[in-house]
């Protein structure tokens, strides 16, 4: 068990350098981890682990553009959740459930696909039953900006008739400036939130 713990912490050191060795490095000792750290016997360390996996996945597959990577990257988010539970682990199943959706938004994005974009979106919307202002703001503020990302998306790829398209995109920009704003008034230096939030401000002017 010592070992896999050693195993998992490499990765958790390797994904932090952004480069693509040292992200398939990562995943490698993920998954060796894997192999002691079972769901049966250490469900919890399972659970971490494969979390980690999957962020890993994200990471490389998002710089290599490589959609195998990110469905990946989605069955190991999933497999956390299979153990961690809003009830049991409340703030690693909130993890998780962000970790997911960003995958998800990534998977959506390079893809097209509206699906995951919206599944992406009730992931964020998940975690923030427990990420809450009141208790956790800046992981409030920084899912409720993922949200307002996945928000704008879905936006662009909406298909529909003219008329229904100009009406549900309006419903989901003034939803992400919403989202942008609260995330901005929480935390009102980061540079990110505000430049999200100007690009939706300048998408709804032209809408």
């Amino acid at each position: 068990m010592e070992w896999a713990s050693v195993q998992n912490n490499l990765g958790n050191l390797l994904i932090i350098k952004n480069n693509d060795v040292n992200f398939e490095r990562a995943i490698k000792t993920y998954r060796e981890a894997l192999k002691i750290r079972t769901k049966d016997r250490f469900p919890l360390d399972y659970a971490s682990t494969q979390d980690n996996l999957g962020n890993a996945l994200r990471k490389l597959g998002t710089k290599q553009k490589n959609n195998t990577y990110l469905m990946e990257a989605v069955e190991a988010h999933k497999k956390a959740l299979t153990v961690w539970t809003k009830e049991n682990n409340p703030w690693d199943w909130a993890m998780a459930k962000t970790n997911l959706g960003e995958t998800l938004t990534r998977l959506g994005e390079q893809e097209g696909r509206i699906d995951y974009l919206k599944e992406a979106k009730e992931s964020f919307l998940d975690a923030l039953t427990i990420r809450s202002q009141e208790k956790f703001p800046s992981a409030w503020a920084d899912t409720l900006n993922d949200y307002g990302v996945v928000l704008m998306l879905v936006n662009e790829r909406i298909i529909l008739p003219q008329l229904e398209v100009n009406k549900t995109n309006r419903i989901y920009l003034k939803q992400a400036i919403m989202a942008f704003s609260a995330a901005l008034a929480q935390d009102n230096s980061n540079i990110i939130f505000r430049q999200n939030l100007d690009h939706a401000i300048k998408q709804d002017e032209n809408t």
